[in-house]
């Protein structure tokens, strides 16, 4: 995130590029490039592709400032970048979303009514806006295909509601709620099996504790013979005897060797 005084410094540049004003289209795409590459990069998953991609993006989006409403850049900006990765994908592809049998049903119009779904999403906003918070989830969802991610980044990270991805994508809603029931379903799933590995490894945590206790090691095997003899004494007097029986020792070995 940009300080109070880089976000002040944005938003009047992006105001004056709107007002037809040229000369700073590059320091506005160099303030936006990180978060667009963060949520790019969580779609291609590849660095160099997603930086080319990420200057293409942005030269267009900031070229056309002039014909935007808008009320939240940072948003603005993102949505967009997913809209357009949409685009080339489709292309490329063919069309990510289609109809078909037996779809899902989803009884939600926007992730805030759907706690269950909430929660988990908030849990992973922090992978569209960092590369290194996305490489540290689980593999399970960072290997989601590109239709599930910009599912995902649409949903759960910026919020949309299910009539903001219909029109922004061009798709039926039907299909918007089944790519958004199945998105939740899959989560639910990962979560799932992280809490299982999370309980197995405090088991395992347990486990080695309760070893330890019951087998204290190494510490019980050093004790030495006075220990044994006389387990009341205190510390310094066991010391103090070992120190003795270590001074005898010397004497004797003196006498007898020379």
């Amino acid at each position: 995130m940009h300080s109070e005084q880089t976000e002040l410094h944005l938003q009047h540049m992006i105001e004056r590029a709107q007002m037809g004003m040229q000369g700073e289209e590059k320091e506005i795409e160099e303030l936006l490039f990180d978060e667009v590459y963060t949520l790019v990069y969580t779609i291609y998953k590849d660095k160099e592709k997603t930086q080319k991609v990420v200057r293409t993006i942005l030269e267009k989006y900031v070229a056309n400032l002039s014909e935007r409403k808008i009320l939240d850049v940072h948003k603005n900006v993102q949505v967009y970048a997913i809209v357009r990765i949409y685009q080339a994908l489709g292309k490329k592809n063919g069309t990510l979303y289609t109809a078909a049998e037996n779809m899902k049903a989803y009884e939600y119009t926007v992730i805030a009514d759907d706690s269950e779904f909430e929660k988990i999403a908030d849990t992973y906003a922090d992978a569209f806006e960092s590369v290194h918070a996305y490489k540290g989830k689980p593999e399970a969802f960072q290997n989601l295909k590109a239709e599930k991610m910009i599912m995902a980044a649409l949903y759960m990270y910026e919020k949309c509601t299910v009539n903001e991805i219909n029109r922004t994508l061009k798709i039926d809603e039907s299909i918007v709620k089944n790519e958004i029931a199945q998105l939740k379903e899959c989560m639910l799933k990962i979560g799932k099996s992280m809490a299982v590995k999370e309980k197995r490894s405090q088991e395992n945590v347990q486990m080695r504790k309760k070893h330890e206790k019951t087998h204290p090691g190494d510490e019980q095997d050093e004790k030495g013979l006075v220990d044994y003899l006389l387990p009341n004494l205190g510390k310094g007097a066991r010391t103090a005897i070992d120190i003795a029986a270590s001074v005898v020792v010397i004497a004797v070995y003196f006498l007898i060797f020379h």
